[in-house]
């Protein structure tokens, strides 16, 4: 291993070894209400069809599953 990425590699060790103190999340007016839009958008309220999205993600996964490494 070469002397800089050592030393990189120490230096991220050293910062691990350090816990930084996170305080609670504020989110601010602006993307509660952006949120609230969104929830109450007629496509997201209860009892509305929601079968296109079990259709997305089948058809996001057989994608993926059909892709070949090059």
């Amino acid at each position: 291993m070469d002397p800089e990425t050592k030393r990189a590699l120490e230096a991220i060790d050293r910062v691990c070894e350090t816990p930084i103190e996170t305080g609670p999340v504020e989110l601010d007016a602006e993307y509660l209400r952006d949120v609230a839009r969104v929830v109450f958008l007629p496509e997201n309220r209860p009892r509305t069809d929601k079968t296109w999205v079990e259709l997305a993600d089948e058809e996001w996964f057989a994608h993926y599953r059909a892709a070949r490494r090059k």
